[in-house]
């Protein structure tokens, strides 16, 4: 592999792509002759796809050798190219490209500095991003300074939207409201003020884990978190959670004036803020409790990272407290690009970050905290009916509530705001068509990002350069490929929100899905994720032929735990799924894991090495199984995209729906949203069958085609002319197109323009995360939380109506033309 620092360029030499067949000599018009030219490749790309289509594409709906487009029909009757890779053999190029040297190598790169967005180190990493792809897909790196743009200029729409023959690089740049940290003070005070123990503001450097040097420049902080010097009561509340705060108030706990310290889990920390200035207390505390790692800790027997796999004491999660429940991106630009020179919110109008000071902690320095407490206020074990107030910290013995008269907590947390840039890195591999097949990862990350994103990262090299070895080969996708490196990820989604909401109006036309890579490992050795039910299948076949890393006798979906479930939120899938109307996925290898170092300056290469992943076989294991859905997506005639399975899960909510109703002992009426199920899974079941025919004519014509272009090669002259009338291919093409359009344009059928009450970014009536939880997903969210949140059975049943209205409108509308 060569040298990814000095950006590694494609092998020399090879044949350059083949033309056009020769024009048969006949005297023929010029218009007869284009038009031969286009039916014979068409039917040559359809034979090839037919014959080297494996049986996993032969199912339910026919051999998927069918909606080709107007744009296809354009390009071949302009001459077209014929490819030298039909999409089963750039399939097998493709997967004969990732190794696990090669991720290995680029997991060394691109955690070797800290990188947090709005630092030197994002910026460079963004490049040095490019420069890499420009190599892998062109044969020639691109220098710092090269093609980085600004967002919304001329240059980078032209980079997006214009029609190329070459893949293409560059870098956009935004301008986003962030902090910064400078400072921070956590102290614990007696009644006179004297300190009493001062929490690290630094993670230890060790001696095992040579990227921890950094630890002395990385401050711990929260991203949005509000500066503040202040001082109160300590109380412990915890997960922190909503529900939470309600149950020891319902006890007599009062949170006015107090510092509050939570455990993580269960919720988004941004909420665990959110729902203690709700009740009243001035900062919060979030640590990092052993309870969450399961067998891997001291006390099991395990020793401490980075000798063992057991979570290091001075280890502390970082991350962001924006509520992105509310709206995920910029917080100053809601709803709207954030240009250079984009009109802002101030910071007290804005309403998704917070309005008191936080600062994480690690479990060492929440020990003394939680010892403050001991027989003040509840015992934990009197709250087991109430919530998740156990928690597991050496030197701990007993968990209470607080508060207490003896000691106070002061939290000192001095962060710089500003506008800062944001730079986003993107390829496009042009195709046939305009339609596009998307595919991101962040980039972003708190310190050194090993497992989160830059995992990911290092898949992504391995994709691109899959990719890039398919295109010199010959190989040109059908659809667009448009793959992205995120900034601004970890502070609240911002590169992917700022670019959906700059291109929203190109991607609700042009794209096809949207596949999500965060971490591609994260400890574990289980695969799953979440994705829209309509991409579940294309996900599960190449999955089924992926070898599993672990054990090779498997699969990755032989694994029984194997799992894809809803998309909440928390990666960069939502705003395209939930803000868009984009079928979206999320995937990688999680699970039970060895020294969960989320967000901590020990998720580095080291840790990757010895724990997450030895060996990297996980890391290659998730770039071949993505790149093999993105290349389906691709290159499929037929969008593979099954809206059957869709309809199963519609009607599936609704079952859980009327046991949520049950459990509230509401009386709202859901025969509504029954019908309106029905409606649309009539409409489905009704589009399949078209897709059907449409397949089964193309397939007629194709072959048709076929004869002739072999009968015209071995007689020259006319006798191997196509005998079919052009207009009646010409609107067969139109018509499988058409179809293919309501395939991937379905998911926008559940959109609402007027949003989700309250938080009217979220467009989804089916999918939105939980308000009060951020990160896993609920469905029909505007019913279920009128429901379980409002207690509102009349604003229940008037969303029941908004949502069924929504569904008897797609049903409508997929049938108009069938």
């Amino acid at each position: 592999m060569a040298d990814l620092k000095q950006a590694p360029v494609p092998e020399k030499g090879l044949p350059p792509p083949s033309t056009a067949p020769s024009e048969p000599r006949c005297a023929q018009s010029s218009t007869r002759r284009r038009v031969f030219l286009g039916l014979a490749l068409v039917a040559l790309c359809g034979y090839h796809f037919l014959s080297s289509s494996e049986p996993h594409l032969r199912k339910e709906h026919g051999l998927d050798i069918n909606p080709a487009t107007r744009g296809l029909a354009a390009h071949v009757f302009r001459g077209g190219y014929h490819p030298r890779l039909t999409p089963r053999e750039a399939e097998k190029v493709f997967l004969s490209v990732p190794s696990n040297d090669s991720v290995a190598k680029a997991s060394i790169v691109y955690t070797s500095y800290p990188h947090r967005t709005g630092t030197p180190g994002g910026r460079d990493l963004a490049l040095l991003v490019k420069s890499h792809w420009s190599s892998l897909l062109t044969g020639s790196a691109l220098s710092p300074e090269k093609n980085v743009f600004e967002a919304g200029s001329n240059e980078s729409k032209s980079a997006l939207y214009g029609r190329r023959q070459e893949p293409y690089v560059w870098t956009d740049t935004y301008y986003t409201f962030l902090n910064q940290p400078k400072s921070s003070i956590v102290q614990l005070l007696d009644k006179e003020g004297n300190v009493l123990f001062n929490a690290k503001e630094f993670e230890d450097v060790l001696e095992g884990d040579p990227t921890s040097k950094f630890a002395t420049s990385e401050p711990v902080f929260h991203g949005y978190s509000k500066p503040g010097d202040v001082t109160g009561p300590l109380i412990y509340a915890g997960r922190g959670r909503k529900s939470d705060f309600e149950a020891l108030e319902a006890k007599g706990v009062n949170f006015k004036g107090a510092v509050v310290l939570v455990k993580y889990g269960s919720n988004f920390r941004g909420l665990k803020v959110k729902a203690a200035a709700e009740a009243g207390a001035v900062g919060v505390l979030i640590y990092s409790d052993l309870l969450d790692d399961g067998e891997y800790t001291e006390a099991n027997g395990y020793l401490a990272y980075p000798e063992g796999p057991a979570r290091h004491p001075s280890a502390v999660q970082r991350g962001s407290v924006e509520y992105l429940s509310i709206y995920p991106g910029d917080p100053s630009t809601p709803g709207r690009p954030s240009y250079g020179d984009a009109d802002r919110l101030g910071r007290d109008e804005i309403a998704n970050i917070p309005t008191i000071p936080s600062r994480p902690l690690s479990y060492a320095d929440a020990a003394p905290l939680l010892r403050a407490l001991k027989d003040k206020g509840i015992n934990v074990d009197e709250l087991h009916d109430a919530g998740d107030f156990d928690g597991s910290v050496p030197g701990v013995d007993e968990f209470w509530t607080g508060p207490t008269d003896e000691v106070t907590v002061r939290l000192v947390n001095d962060v710089e705001e500003s506008i800062s840039p944001l730079y986003n890195t993107y390829a496009v591999i042009p195709g046939h068509l305009p339609d596009a097949v998307l595919l991101g990862n962040h980039r972003d990350a708190w310190v050194l990002g090993g497992s989160d994103p830059n995992s990911g990262t290092a898949s992504f090299y391995d994709i691109v350069k899959g990719l890039g070895e398919a295109w010199k080969k010959g190989w040109r996708p059908l659809r667009t490929i448009v793959v992205a490196s995120w900034d601004g990820e970890e502070y609240g989604l911002l590169g992917s929100t700022e670019f959906a909401e700059d291109h929203a109006a190109w991607l609700q036309k042009h794209a096809v899905a949207y596949l999500n890579v965060d971490a591609s490992v994260a400890g574990g050795s289980i695969f799953g994720g979440g994705a829209s039910p309509s991409l579940i299948e294309v996900i599960r076949e190449a999955a089924s032929e992926i070898p599993h890393p672990v054990d090779p006798s498997k699969t990755i979906w032989d694994d029984e735990k194997s799992k894809l479930s809803n998309l909440g939120s928390g990666s960069d899938y939502t705003a395209f799924l939930q803000h868009l109307g984009i079928a979206s996925s999320d995937f990688g290898f999680n699970g039970p894991a060895k020294a969960i170092y989320h967000h901590s300056i020990y998720d580095s290469h080291t840790w990757l090495a010895k724990f997450g992943d030895p060996g990297f076989l996980k890391h290659t294991a998730i770039s071949k199984v993505t790149g093999l859905v993105l290349l389906r997506l691709a290159d499929a005639l037929s969008v593979p995209l099954n809206l059957e399975d869709y309809a199963s899960e519609l009607a599936r909510y609704r079952d859980d729906l009327a046991s949520i109703a049950s459990s509230e002992q509401s009386a709202v009426d859901l025969e509504p949203l029954s019908r309106g199920i029905h409606a649309v899974s009539r409409a489905v079941s009704k589009l399949a069958k078209e897709v059907d025919e449409a397949q089964r004519k193309l397939r007629k014509v194709i072959d048709h085609q076929h004869q002739h272009a072999e009968h015209g090669a071995s007689h020259p002259g006319c006798a191997g002319h196509p005998r079919a009338p052009p207009r009646k291919l010409i609107k067969l093409l139109q018509r499988v197109q058409a179809l293919n359009v309501k395939l991937y344009t379905f998911e926008r059928g559940f959109l609402s323009e007027a949003g989700l009450a309250g938080r009217e970014w979220f467009k989804h009536l089916v999918y939105a995360p939980g308000l009060v939880t951020g990160y896993a997903g609920i469905t029909w969210p505007a019913v279920t939380e009128a429901l379980t949140l409002d207690k509102n059975a009349t604003q229940a049943q008037q969303e029941v109506q908004r949502v069924a209205k929504t569904l008897f409108s797609l049903a409508k509308e997929l049938q108009k033309g069938l």
